[in-house]
Parts: structure tokens; sequence; C-alpha cells
């Protein structure tokens, strides 16, 4: 009887450990991934020679696939097909190898961005590497974060999106001391923050261009100064901007950078009425397809219709300008990669729902192949010792009753304590949203109201202050509110809004209602919170208001200037 017994344990380790046992890796393999990172070339011409025939077993498959589609990327950009890193994804689905699956999501999300141009779906695929990758592994969430921030920085999303990414990319590659990739990163930071501070984006782009020096990229160097050459024109300080525009032009390694060395020359020579060095450049250059090359020309061409005087053609490229950058900067980006993130968050909901349920099903299955085994040898015993198995019957059928019993309560309480959570679940959600609400008609109600008392210093303001006081709780829904603005702005300023209202007719209503609280004195956040915008978005929004009504000085302070001439009009 023990000789069976002993035999039926043997028989099922030896079935376990058959199932658990795995190809012993392709030393072939081990090496190109060794190379992938010093010499891509050297690691794509091992993969290229190995025959998939060759290879034993379905691990060492999947492997060369995910090598190789690697290696094509690292070395041309774009994979030939989908197939192998599919064949890569399948066999790693289960993440027996977190690492492999993860590399294997983030060459299918660069297939989608390079080989199918694909960005939303790009996006899904980087952010699934994400959501499985180790937080020690360095390289892969370097690559990830560096990829997400350049979707986002080329399709518009957003600058508080791509710069986030970048600095992250940033972080991980100072770990890895990827020195190139380092460059890049400073580099885009660079330019994300032309848009709001000057200093910040020189002090990341002269990081840039040290580094690109120490390396001898040429290319970067190039593009680098392009960018210095935009931070000086955005300030107006003519005389460096050509300085680093000549410099571009003397490093530039291709077409588009060079027509951007063109267009900043151009706008330098307009900025320092050297007109026909300015036209020279311009005639250098011509309408395109690319958006971003065109956006440039039309913003030289205002600059140097501005600069020659010729009023009629300054207005005509400055709306070609302005149409053009806001066509850039649609929001139809920001929601549909918000719709796609939105997706993803429930998609990574459902897969870890189903990862439960299989794990559930596999408990069940072990408890199966337990329980049967159990029987056998209960059957077993019984054979040899039938009046002891009668005694062992009685105690497994009394044990079974208490058990059912408390298995009972047990699922009693798990329903209720269910309920409970459940409840108490919806209980936070709404308590949640209400006080996102009053938190926002708090912020705005004591924005405002500080704002407006500052700006009704030592003036006679009473009837207008309880006014508005009146109207705050209903900001959004009364419109009243801005003609009360208006007139208080117009009485005090010598007709501010008005004058500004019809000298420039391009200004639409939200322009104006920007232009009502900027000169109440909000700054550019308590406007974000006024009217529910991005504040990063409400900055360059401010910038391009301020292009329209055609100040060469920030909003605020063009809006200062008007309202200190009509208070002495007015006086």
């Amino acid at each position: 009887m023990r000789q069976l017994l002993h035999t039926s344990l043997s028989i099922l380790l030896i079935t376990f450990v058959m199932g658990c046992s795995r190809t012993h890796t392709d030393r072939r393999l081990v090496l190109a991934d060794s190379l992938m990172w010093t010499a891509p070339d050297s690691a794509l011409h091992i993969l290229n020679a190995i025959n998939r025939d060759s290879l034993q077993g379905d691990e060492n498959l999947a492997y060369h696939a995910l090598l190789l589609t690697q290696a094509q990327f690292r070395c041309n950009g774009h994979c030939a097909s989908d197939t192998l890193i599919n064949t890569a994804i399948n066999h790693y689905s289960d993440n027996h190898n977190r690492e492999h699956y993860t590399r294997a999501l983030l060459y299918k999300g660069a297939y989608y961005e390079f080989n199918t141009n694909q960005p939303v779906e790009a996006m899904r695929y980087y952010k699934m590497a994400e959501d499985n990758a180790d937080t020690t592994d360095y390289r892969n969430l370097a690559q990830i974060n560096m990829r997400l921030a350049i979707i986002y920085y080329y399709n518009f999303v957003g600058k508080n999106f791509d710069l986030k990414r970048f600095k992250k990319s940033l972080y991980y590659y100072t770990i890895l001391d990827n020195i190139s990739s380092i460059m890049l990163c400073h580099s885009y930071i660079g330019n994300i923050y032309r848009f709001t501070n000057q200093d910040s984006a020189r002090h990341h782009l002269v990081l840039a261009l040290k580094i690109a020096r120490e390396i001898g990229d040429s290319c970067e160097i190039g593009e680098i100064y392009n960018s210095l050459s935009k931070s000086y024109l955005q300030d107006n300080a003519f005389t460096t901007a050509l300085h680093y525009a000549k410099k571009c032009m003397s490093n530039s390694c291709d077409s588009g950078a060079g027509h951007l060395c063109f267009y900043n020359l151009s706008r330098a020579y307009s900025g320092l009425g050297m007109t026909d060095s300015a036209r020279h450049f311009l005639d250098m250059t011509s309408d395109t397809s690319d958006m971003q090359l065109q956006d440039n020309r039309y913003l030289a061409l205002r600059d140097y219709y501005s600069a020659t005087g010729n009023n009629e053609q300054f207005k005509k490229y400055n709306n070609l300008y302005l149409a053009l950058s806001d066509s850039l900067e649609s929001n139809q980006n920001i929601a549909e990669f918000v719709d796609a993130d939105s997706k993803h968050r429930q998609d990574f909901i459902n897969q870890k729902k189903q990862e439960a349920s299989y794990s559930s099903k596999k408990a069940t299955l072990i408890t199966i192949v337990i329980i049967a085994f159990a029987l056998i040898l209960f059957f077993v015993l019984q054979y040899r010792h039938r009046s002891k198995t009668k005694q062992l019957q009685l105690l497994l059928k009394s044990q079974s009753e208490k058990d059912k019993s408390r298995i009972k309560d047990i699922l009693t309480e798990l329903r209720e304590s269910s309920s409970q959570l459940k409840s108490t679940k919806e209980n936070l959600k709404e308590t949640s949203k209400q006080y996102a609400s009053l938190t926002g008609l708090l912020t705005a109600h004591i924005n405002v109201m500080h704002t407006l008392t500052e700006a009704s210093q030592n003036q006679t303001k009473d009837v207008f202050i309880k006014t508005f006081a009146k109207t705050v709780n209903a900001y959004k829904a009364n419109d009243n509110l801005y003609d009360n603005i208006t007139r208080y702005l117009n009485e005090h300023y010598g007709n501010l809004i008005n004058d500004i209202q019809k000298g420039h007719t391009g200004l639409n209503d939200e322009d104006l209602k920007i232009i009502k609280l900027v000169a109440l004195g909000f700054t550019y956040i308590d406007v974000a919170v006024l009217l529910g915008k991005n504040p990063n978005a409400m900055s360059t929004r401010f910038t391009r208001i301020a292009r329209k009504i055609g100040a060469n000085v920030s909003l605020p302070k063009h809006i200062d200037m008007l309202k200190k001439k009509g208070k002495h009009v007015h006086h």
C-alpha cells in the first residue's frame, strides 16, 4: 500500500516539474541582446543570420521575434511588419517574463508610431508598457516616457503633458548615463519652455548645446542654435537672434532646419530694420505642405511687412499666421488623446479583472486535482480498511456539515460587507464630486472678490462692488457681469473696452472677456480658473491675444499702458 502511495506521489511530482520546465535560452539570442545598445548593427546581423527553424521551443522563437523587431527599429527606425512583435506579445502576455513583455508592448507602440502613423494607438501601447514595467526597469521606462513625450509634443496635446514626460525621461536617462538621450531631453524641454519662460528655455538649450558639442552631433547643434534664435526673437532681442540664426545656418544638416534658419534670419533682419536682407532670405523659402514650416513662413512675412510699413500685407499674413497657429493647437488633438487615455484606463481595469478570473480558475483547477488525488487515496485506503473507513465517513460527514454551516455564515458576512462597501464607495464618490465643485466655486469667488477689491482701492466704486457681489454667485450663467465690468472700465479709463473692440474687429467674445478680466488685474492663472481653462493653455492664449491687438509687450503690460493713457484722458 505504501509503495502504491509513493508511486502516485512520484508521478504527480514528475508531471508538475515537466509542466514548469522551459527550454534553455539560445546563446546567440543572449549575445544579440547584449549588443543591442552598444552595437545594434552587429545585433541585427546575428539575428538575421539565425534560421528560425533552428530555434528550439516557443520561448526562443518569441525572444528572437522581440530582439529582431528591436534591432530593426534601432538600426532603421521601423520594422518590416508587426507579425514578429505580435508573436512576442502573444507569448509573453502571461507575463512570465515581465521585462520582455514590457519591451514587446513598447515596440508594438513603436510600430504604430513609425510604420502606420497612428499616434493615439501608439500611445495606448506605450501606456500598457508603462503599467506593466517594473519600477527599476530604467531603460524601458526612459524609452516609454521619451516616446510619449514626443507624441504629445508633435501633436500639440499640451505643454504640461509633454514637459512632465520629458523630465521623467531625463531622470531615467541620467541614471543610465545615456548622454545622447540626455541631450535630446534638454533640447525638447528648452523648446517647450520657450512659450512661457525664456530663462528656463535657454538654460536647458545651453546644456543640450554643450553635450552636442562634446559628442560632435552637428545636426543637433544646428537645431539648438535655431531654438535659441527663436527664443531671443520672442524677446525682440534681434541682434542676438541674428547671431544664433547665422550659427544655425552654418551647422544645419537638413533642408527643414535650413528653412527655419532662413525664417529666423528674415525675422531678425526685419526687427533690425534691414528689410533688403530680410527679403533676401524670404525669397529663399516658398509655400510648403508642412504646416509647421508654413506657420514660420507666415510669421516671417508678417514681420517683414510690418518693418516695411505695408499695413495691408501685414494684416493679411498676421491673420494667416494666427489661423494656422489655432489649427495646429486645436483642442481636437487634446480631446482625442484624452479619450484614448480614458479607454486605456478602462482596458487596464478589465485586464486586471481577467487576470483575477484566470487566477481564480487556476486555483480551482489545482483544488480539483488535489481533491481527485485525495479521492484516489481515499478509495485505496477504503479497500484495506473498510471498518475504519465507515468511522472516517461519519467523521467526515459531521465535519462537512460544520464546514457547510460555517461557509454559509462566512458568505452571509461577505455579502453584507460587500453591500456596505459598495454603499460607502458611492457616498465617497458623491462627496468627492461635491467637494471638487465647492472648491472650484470658492476659488473663483475668492479670486474675483480679491482682485476687484484691489482694483477699487482709493476710488469710489461702491455701487459697482455691490452689483458685482450680487452677480458673482451666478457668474458663468450671467452675461450682465461682463456688461458691468465693461461699464466700469469705460467709465474709469476713457472708453478702454469700446476703443479696443472698435480697433481690433478680429477679437472674439472670449478674447474680449479675457481682456476685461486682465484690465481688472487678473493674472493668467486667475482667468484660467474663472473660465475653466488649463493655465498653460491660457498663458499661450494671452500671447496670441497680444499679437491680435498688435502689442509688443505682454498682454497685461499692454493693457496697463492703455489704462494709464485712458485714465489721463478721463481726468
